[in-house]
């Protein structure tokens, strides 16, 4: 395990597989800001749907109202036929009273129709501001899902790129630290961890002055803690200077 090349080697792959991991996560950043958008676009849309609603309610109303309007001015019409064909005084006063009860309620009603269309005028005109605002935000949305689309198309193309050559970086790595360090990666987002102030950064484990001597002469070893692999910051920064400018 103190054999340098390997040891070398293993800590380009680390390199080369933070790069891909960076990649992987800056899609994933993409993708979660293009669902925030797209869930902006649901909100406005339902908030729309809702104003459409309640245009549709009032509409409504006001049908319901102009037809009994409607039904009162034929009721009005009847009523004002009959008086040519009555004969006695009393029919005439009571049809006459009839005819002004109806006239009354028209009265009363033509209030309440007024109430309802300037309601249904003032419903209208929100409902074309917030449809105007919706199109507006809703193409600028659109146009910035497009733009995450076409950054997330090409880190991804990256990624792809860096996938296919992966294989080359882990030639001349002994197979059983390369079996440990997939485990690793199975578990946990950080495989390999640097020491920071004699202990491991990841769990805290402190670690033996003979184990530390061990990994400044670049021997690979795993915590006694969380298992990760341990690695001196000055001893990976020196290795990773060449993988930095490929990536």
């Amino acid at each position: 395990m103190t054999s340098q090349n390997p040891f070398k080697q293993f800590l380009s792959l680390v390199a080369f597989d933070n790069a891909l991991q960076d990649l992987q996560e800056t899609v994933k950043q993409f993708q979660e800001k293009k669902q925030a958008l797209q869930e902006k676009k649901e909100e406005l849309a339902r908030m729309v749907e809702q104003l459409k609603q309640q245009e549709h309610n009032v509409r409504k109303e006001v049908d319901m109202h102009e037809l009994h309007m409607k039904e009162l001015d034929q009721k009005e019409q009847s009523k004002k036929h009959l008086l040519d064909d009555i004969n006695t005084p009393k029919e005439y006063t009571i049809a006459k009273r009839e005819i002004e009860a109806i006239k009354r309620e028209q009265h009363e009603h033509e209030q309440t129709l007024m109430q309802v269309w300037h309601t249904l005028e003032s419903v209208h005109k929100s409902f074309e501001t917030k449809k105007q605002e919706l199109d507006s935000a809703l193409a600028q949305f659109d146009n910035e899902i497009a733009a995450l689309d076409e950054k997330e198309r090409q880190v991804q193309t990256e990624y792809n790129q860096k996938m296919a050559e992966r294989a080359q970086h882990t030639v001349g790595i002994p197979e059983e630290w390369l079996e440990k360090y997939r485990a690793m990666q199975s578990r946990v987002k950080d495989p390999v961890v640097p020491v920071q102030q004699g202990s491991c950064s990841a769990c805290f484990t402190d670690i033996p002055e003979q184990r530390l001597l061990q990994l400044k002469r670049h021997a690979l070893l795993q915590c006694e803690g969380c298992y990760r692999f341990l690695y001196m910051p000055d001893v990976l920064q020196s290795e990773q200077s060449p993988v930095n400018k490929d990536s």
